[in-house]
């Protein structure tokens, strides 16, 4: 199984920045079995160019959950799971940097980036056909979530 996960940050280090938004999706390989994404509260600023870069900005994040109130999902999720991301070193530096605020060691395997991208699109396919499956039952999102 692998958990597929996106981070958007206030910045890009780990060691000064923390993550305003976070997506996970559990893929079996031909399925998603389950899902989980919010908006995270920082406690502090969002740089304008992150805001312009994203789209999100301090006052979508200002009544959104703390990393602490949501990590118990986090570790949920990606237990047992292999770590799966477009820039795994980067996402998973943001939420390893994350849970050691909290005083724990998040160790995940991590799946190699140059197999990241291939996994992405599959899951992403799968996500579509589901999406557009429940869109005929009026079960969907108004939307069409885009991928990045």
């Amino acid at each position: 199984m692998y958990a597929i996960i996106d981070v958007e940050t206030t910045g890009g280090s780990p060691s000064l920045d923390r993550v305003i938004e976070i997506a996970i999706v559990v893929f079996d390989g031909t399925q998603i079995t389950d899902s989980f994404s919010t908006l995270v509260n920082p406690k502090r600023p969002i740089d304008p160019y992150v805001t312009k870069l994203t789209g999100i900005t301090e006052e979508m994040v200002q009544g959104a959950p703390l990393f602490e109130e949501i990590h118990e999902k986090l570790l949920q999720l990606t237990h047992e799971n292999i770590f799966v991301a477009h820039n795994v070193k980067f996402d998973f530096g943001m939420i390893r940097q994350e849970f050691k605020r909290l005083g724990i060691d998040f160790n995940r395997k991590q799946l190699p980036e140059r197999f990241c991208r291939a996994l992405i699109h599959t899951a992403w396919a799968t996500f579509v056909i589901a999406w557009a499956l429940r869109s005929r039952t009026g079960t969907a999102p108004r939307e069409m979530p885009r991928q990045r």
